[in-house]
């Protein structure tokens, strides 16, 4: 699992999303729905504190139904975000790592 900036549908939106996910994903590519969570868990936030952490890097927030999510209109902001997550995905793997989990 790695954290990438892809652009979304409307060109110059970047999201900080998961690149392959092999037993989910079948494009290769996962950006909606509740999978926007998985950065709030690796951050140690809530989702609502993820988002304003999200803004706060120079995200813009969208969404009035379902889950509402973050995209950046800056696509190094957005690298930056993602080498935040990537870097806490590879500390909880570490940390993971050697512990049997039932």
């Amino acid at each position: 699992m790695k954290y990438v900036p892809r652009e979304m549908f409307t060109d110059g939106q970047y999201l900080a999303a998961i690149d392959s996910i092999d037993f989910i994903s079948d494009n290769g590519l996962i950006f909606d729905g509740s999978f926007h969570v998985i950065g709030a868990r690796l951050m140690g936030l809530s989702y609502p504190d993820y988002l304003r952490y999200l803004r706060s890097k120079g995200a813009t927030l969208k969404g009035k139904t379902g889950y509402t999510y973050a995209y950046f209109k800056d696509k190094d902001k957005c690298q930056k975000v993602c080498d935040v997550l990537n870097a806490k995905a590879v500390e909880l793997t570490n940390k993971m790592k050697g512990k049997a989990y039932v």
